[in-house]
């Protein structure tokens, strides 16, 4: 069953399970704990981290340090698995 789930899961251009898991854990670590508060990582597709900022003035700091946080996020997964960010304000 685990098998044909990631199976599907690679098909639509999705990690493996585990390596979602282990970005979203990351996340706090990767950014450090004021960015986190304001931002949380919301869907993973294609290499591309979708996450959601709650203040401007944070999503310019990740835009700043975002090719930082994608070493950060990939370091000790098995392959990268976040080639980019993406932000959005809410």
């Amino acid at each position: 069953m685990r098998r044909s789930l990631e199976n599907i899961v690679k098909k639509l251009g999705m990690p493996k399970m585990d390596a979602v898991a282990q970005v979203f854990q990351r996340w706090p670590d990767a950014v450090g704990t004021q960015i986190a508060e304001h931002s949380r990582p919301l869907a993973l597709r294609d290499g591309v981290l979708k996450v959601v900022v709650d203040d401007s003035q944070y999503l310019t700091q990740l835009k700043w340090v975002g090719a930082k946080v994608v070493e950060r996020l990939n370091d000790g997964l098995d392959e990268p698995t976040v080639e980019r960010l993406e932000f959005r304000l809410e």
